[in-house]
């Protein structure tokens, strides 16, 4: 059930995505300012790559998190004792929060300064629900620790973003880092793709 949650969650967040855009193209468009016809407005093509981020970037947190929560609700893989069950209610409700912070950062797609502390906010949470997932599980594998390493990029792209001239170099710069993120994991399953790497054991929580 939880991870029908995470694909219910990652279907509803691209449909606002694209919702947001169809509403920026429209507004646009009553500008007589038309996306597919004359120069290349860099601010426009800077909100359609952060909209393709956000897109395919839910896209493998639903692959992620779901092979996550298939793993939380089978007995073995987490610690049992009271206060690795406490962390992990702690991480799901910091999960959960940074899910909620993509609302107002799709909201502000076009204002590049909200949007990237909305994204910033989340992405510190989630990597906090990452170290606490890191730190009840029931065998340790310190390979998954290496999704920090995206998530601290994108926050500084993130940082740089506000700064106008290089906003579209940042958007570039964050789907180029998610594609390689993306080739290092299995899409079926949200593991780590490495000889390292155990079965079943690098999946990344969202």
């Amino acid at each position: 059930m939880l991870e029908r949650f995470s694909i219910t969650i990652s279907a509803a967040t691209i449909a606002a995505v694209l919702g947001k855009l169809a509403l920026l193209y429209s507004t646009d468009r009553t500008l007589n300012k038309d996306w597919l016809s004359g120069d290349i407005d860099q601010t426009v093509l800077c909100n359609v790559l952060l909209a393709l981020f956000l897109i395919f970037f839910r896209g493998k947190m639903m692959h992620d998190d779901a092979s996550f929560f298939v793993k939380l609700t089978t007995p073995g893989n987490f610690k049992e004792d009271q206060s690795a069950k406490f962390r992990i209610r702690i991480g799901l409700l910091i999960g959960y929060i940074s899910w909620l912070l993509w609302a107002p950062a799709i909201f502000f797609l076009e204002d590049h300064r909200r949007f990237a502390w909305c994204l910033i906010i989340s992405l510190l949470l989630s990597t906090v629900w990452l170290l606490i997932d890191l730190s009840t599980r029931q065998t340790e594998d310190p390979i998954r620790a290496i999704w920090v390493f995206p998530n601290l990029f994108y926050i500084v792209f993130l940082l740089l973003l506000q700064y106008t001239p290089w906003a579209v170099a940042m958007a570039t710069a964050m789907l180029l880092v998610l594609i390689i993120e993306w080739f290092l994991t299995d899409p079926f399953s949200g593991h780590l793709v490495s000889p390292a790497a155990k079965p079943n054991e690098a999946e990344k929580p969202g």
